[in-house]
């Protein structure tokens, strides 16, 4: 009920700290959440692999991905191609193992920092899976500017998300209601999306549904 006075995240107002402390301060809600995300990337990685063509591209960057299953996935398909997972410092711990079981780990570089103080990644694709649906506009603009301004001309933005359908139903509504509740962020429209890169410097190319939920929302920095 706090989210529907108020408009703000229900979570905070409830544990007094924001959802991703609460996990940082509680680690074993932190290794399940963290386990639930891995396991969920796991269950669409194919689709998403398959759906975008990825073979132009000879070093992709994973921002905020996690333990890496998603980087992973693409480096195996395409062998001759690098790659960057930039997280926090306590779970690039964690990917180490994942991209060495997976065999990647050789061509993977590890980055370490914070998105929305700045991106320090060189790379032709910069992916960001499940990230932007937990901010709200400013933050999510925050963290597409700091991107735009790691490139020099010619990169690719990947953003992986639902994206939401524009008919005004409570079902295409829920899912956006409960990231209010949790996080203070939403699920996006295609508009919403196209707004969104606009006020970050970049351009909507195209939007390449895939055999899962998601959909990867390709953007261009602007004038290049």
């Amino acid at each position: 009920m706090h989210t529907l006075y108020t408009g703000e995240n229900a979570f905070e107002n409830v544990h007094g700290i924001p959802f991703f402390q609460y996990l940082k301060q509680n680690p074993r809600a932190g290794e399940i959440f963290a386990k639930g995300m891995t396991e969920m990337s796991a269950i669409h990685k194919t689709a998403i692999v398959s759906a975008y063509d990825f073979s132009s591209i000879t070093k992709v960057a994973d921002i905020s991905g996690g333990q890496g299953i998603l980087l992973a996935t693409i480096l195996k398909q395409y062998p001759t191609m690098k790659g960057v997972l930039f997280e926090q410092s306590e779970v690039i711990e964690k990917a180490k193992h994942l991209l060495k079981d997976e065999g990647v780990i050789e061509r993977c570089e590890l980055i370490t920092g914070d998105f929305f103080q700045s991106i320090p990644v060189k790379a032709e694709a910069y992916l960001f899976k499940q990230v932007l649906h937990d901010w709200n506009e400013q933050e999510a603009v925050q963290i597409l500017r700091n991107c735009r301004q790691a490139m020099t001309g010619g990169e690719r933005l990947l953003v992986i998300e639902k994206v939401m359908a524009s008919e005004n139903t409570w079902r295409n509504h829920f899912g956006s209601m409960k990231m209010l509740v949790l996080l203070g962020g939403q699920v996006r429209t295609k508009e919403d999306f196209r707004k969104l890169f606009e006020a970050a410097g970049f351009k909507l190319t195209q939007i390449i549904p895939t055999q899962s939920a998601f959909s990867v929302i390709e953007g261009v920095a602007n004038g290049a």
